[in-house]
């Protein structure tokens, strides 16, 4: 348990700009989804919506310790994925678990433990594609949707034309 995962089904994917400014470099980026419907803001940003009862751990003010706590609960039940009707896809990027690495995508995602915000991270299960197995995983993501949120009908986010990053 040296490592640790995210998912990120947006912005923070590997082929948007937002990822080089605001993610660490991975050890890995591997295609992953998670069950959950997915919603933009009016701002053009996508927000992952998932079920209460997919979240393992909310994010506090000590990432390593909410990691390994989330870990240890779920290492006797690995958990099943493959009900769900609707999934996000996006990436399982892997770091060395590390305090620091959720700084500056918590800055770019506006959250800050203990203090509402339209994202939270939280800790649930994602499945790799390339094996089908679930991996515990950081995301930013929401219980209820904003209500200017639009549900978008596709499962993979695509950035606007217009949305710029500067």
């Amino acid at each position: 348990m040296d490592q640790q995962y995210i998912f990120v089904y947006g912005t923070l994917m590997s082929e948007h700009p937002e990822h080089e400014s605001f993610c660490p470099t991975p050890i890995s980026a591997k295609p992953a989804s998670i069950p959950g419907s997915l919603y933009q803001l009016t701002e053009g940003y996508p927000i992952l919506s998932i079920h209460p009862r997919q979240i393992i751990a909310r994010a506090t003010n000590d990432p390593v310790r909410d990691w390994k706590m989330a870990n240890d609960a779920t290492t006797a039940s690995p958990g099943d994925l493959s009900s769900a009707s609707h999934v996000v896809f996006g990436e399982l990027l892997e770091y060395p678990l590390d305090v620091g690495f959720l700084e500056k995508m918590d800055e770019w995602e506006g959250f800050s433990p203990w203090q509402s915000g339209i994202y939270q991270r939280v800790i649930a299960r994602a499945k790799r594609s390339e094996n089908g197995t679930s991996q515990i995983c950081w995301m930013y993501a929401c219980v209820t949707e904003p209500s200017n949120a639009i549900k978008l009908a596709t499962l993979r986010w695509r950035r606007p034309d217009w949305l710029a990053f500067e």
